[in-house]
C-alpha cells in the first residue's frame, strides 16, 4: 500500500533530459571556453597574431573596396578577441560552471539551481559584447544564443513547481 504522506518529490524525465542535455552542452562549451583562453594566450604572447594581421594588411591591396571594410571589421573582432581572450575565456568558464551547478541543483529539485542556471545563462549571451562590442557577427551569435537560452529557461521553467 502507497503512504498518502510520502511528501518526497520525483523528478520528472523531462527534467532529468534537461539536466542531461545542460551537463553536455555546458560542460563542453566549458571546456571549449578553457581551450579558446589557452589557445588566445599562446597566439597573442608568440606573435602569430601580429604576423596573421601583416599577411591580411598585405593581401588587402588585391581585395575589392567593399570586401575591404568587412575584412577590416573583421580583423578587429579578430584582434580584440586575442587581445581579451583571457578575460572572455575565465568569463565564460566561471559562467558555464555555474550554468551546471544550477543544472545539479535543479537535477536535485532545488528551485535555486533555476534561478542559478537562467542567470548565468542570461549573462553568457552578454560576454562577448562586453569584451568585443555590438557588431554584426556578435548580434548574429546572440541571436542565436537567445533563441536556445530562452527554450531551456522556458522548458526548465515548466518543471519548478516540482522543485523545492
Amino acid at each position: 500500500m502507497e503512504n498518502p504522506f510520502n511528501t518526497e518529490k520525483t523528478r520528472p524525465t523531462f527534467l532529468t533530459v534537461l539536466c542531461i542535455l545542460t551537463f553536455i552542452g555546458s560542460g563542453f562549451s566549458l571546456l571549449s571556453s578553457l581551450m579558446s583562453m589557452l589557445t588566445t594566450k599562446v597566439a597573442s604572447s608568440s606573435g602569430m597574431m601580429s604576423m596573421w594581421m601583416n599577411v591580411m594588411n598585405q593581401s588587402m591591396e588585391e581585395i575589392p573596396e567593399p570586401v575591404v571594410k568587412m575584412v577590416e571589421s573583421t580583423m578587429d573582432i579578430a584582434s580584440k578577441a586575442v587581445e581579451y581572450g583571457v578575460a572572455i575565456g575565465l568569463t565564460n568558464i566561471i559562467l558555464y560552471a555555474a550554468s551546471i551547478l544550477g543544472a545539479v541543483m535543479m537535477y536535485n529539485l532545488k528551485k535555486q539551481g533555476f534561478y542559478l542556471y537562467s542567470a548565468a545563462q542570461v549573462l553568457l549571451l552578454f560576454v562577448t559584447s562586453v569584451f568585443l562590442g555590438f557588431n554584426v557577427f556578435v548580434l548574429l551569435g546572440m541571436t542565436f544564443g537567445i533563441l536556445f537560452t530562452a527554450a531551456f529557461i522556458i522548458m526548465y521553467g515548466v518543471n519548478v513547481k516540482r522543485m523545492n
